[in-house]
């Protein structure tokens, strides 16, 4: 019996994301089966996501400053148009597959000119977040059509946005972006009184203060983020008196948390702002909060919306008007871009509003689509061609 062509997944970028942790979520469950073609990811560009997809599937990138090939060998000897060159052939052979490919990120559209006439399907995901069609220059937006044989759409959003690039809409699937969330299923109030605990073991948090928290792989030297402004503002003013901040690093490495540190320390918050680097479920964390805090500056998406919305923890955010937003209305409160003192007034409403709310009766591990057990298996089903589209 012949082996599978592998599956080939492509991204544009492995800076962290809410589509990318959707798609690393797809890779670990997959990783998990028994059986199955192989995966292979290739991105077009590194980030600091790149350890955790790289531990979930044999992974390689096109612009790695740190790779080794014939092209960055070349390039690193200054030539740069031959290095240009070498790197179209290297694609172009890589991309000479037959197997189905997985467009996780239509940042991997420009990867497609590349792509062999024999691969397929090619199923493009175009999540629910992200900056979606529209950034697209024309030529990767056509090259993306042409070549797509099957659409997920994370949103109803996202399924009128590939109709009007012009996608057929009988072959675009509407999908929730995945989420995975082990041992959601114990969520109690046991279980955020025991986390409330670990916190105040680990960090010396208190159990009943009030407590905000931000989530990310930021490297702190180069991505801005408000959260210390945001804590140094809300501790200054009415009701936000004993408030605790916690920022909990998924994934950080302490080269990258150094500026933080230091900004906590010359700020004299030792006390108030926390950093966790956590056990790899951020999701505890934002469970046991009282308000997510989603202070990231600039184009940088935001991470942990979809988390606390699912767990009825509220979130504060600056709005975007160029992006929707990645919670509804009532699930929290968006505030002016760049406006520190509305957000940190947010955020001292917040406190004050859902103080001894009752969340012990969320989300649980009733199977939904947004598992990877049902998600995950349907974009299986669509890359193997075993299911019809249309839906």
């Amino acid at each position: 019996m012949s082996t599978p062509d592998p599956i080939q997944v492509l991204l544009g970028s492995l800076e962290p994301s809410e589509p990318l942790s959707s798609t690393i979520t797809f890779l670990d469950w997959y990783r998990t089966r028994s059986a199955g073609p192989d995966l292979e990811v290739l991105a077009l560009h590194p980030g600091t996501a790149a350890a955790a997809i790289r531990a979930v599937a044999r992974t390689s990138v096109v612009y790695d400053p740190h790779g080794w090939s014939v092209s960055r060998m070349v390039q690193r000897a200054g030539l740069q148009k031959p290095a240009a060159s070498l790197r179209a052939a290297e694609l172009r052979r890589r991309l000479q597959i037959q197997g189905p490919v997985y467009v996780a990120d239509v940042d991997a559209a420009r990867l497609l000119h590349r792509l062999g006439p024999d691969a397929g399907p090619v199923v493009t995901h175009l999540h629910a977040t992200g900056p979606g069609l529209g950034h697209l220059d024309e030529a990767d937006r056509r090259i993306l059509v042409e070549r797509t044989d099957r659409w997920i759409a994370g949103s109803d959003d996202a399924r009128t946005q590939a109709v009007e690039a012009g996608a057929d809409p009988g072959v675009i699937v509407v999908l929730p972006d995945l989420l995975s969330l082990p041992g959601i299923g114990d969520l109690d109030a046991d279980f955020l009184a025991s986390v409330r605990r670990d916190l105040a073991d680990r960090l010396q948090i208190p159990t009943d203060a009030p407590l905000a928290v931000g989530v990310g792989s930021v490297d702190w030297w180069q991505v801005p983020d408000a959260f210390l402004r945001v804590a140094w503002e809300v501790v200054r003013r009415d009701g936000g008196a004993g408030a605790q901040f916690l920022w909990v690093a998924d994934g950080a490495t302490d080269r990258m948390l150094w500026p933080l540190r230091h900004d906590i320390r010359h700020a004299g918050l030792e006390s108030v702002v926390h950093i966790d680097t956590g056990d790899g479920r951020p999701w505890h964390q934002i469970a046991a909060a009282d308000v997510l805090v989603s202070s990231r500056l600039g184009d940088h998406q935001p991470i942990g919306h979809r988390e606390a919305a699912l767990l009825d923890v509220p979130v504060v955010w600056f709005d975007d008007p160029g992006r929707p937003p990645l919670v509804d209305a009532d699930q929290g409160q968006s505030v002016p871009h760049l406006d520190i003192a509305a957000m940190a007034d947010a955020v001292v409403a917040t406190f004050g509003r859902d103080a001894g709310r009752d969340r012990s009766h969320l989300p649980a591990g009733r199977p939904a689509p947004w598992l990877p057990i049902v998600g995950g298996s349907s974009i299986l089903d669509l890359l193997t061609g075993t299911v019809p589209t249309g839906s």
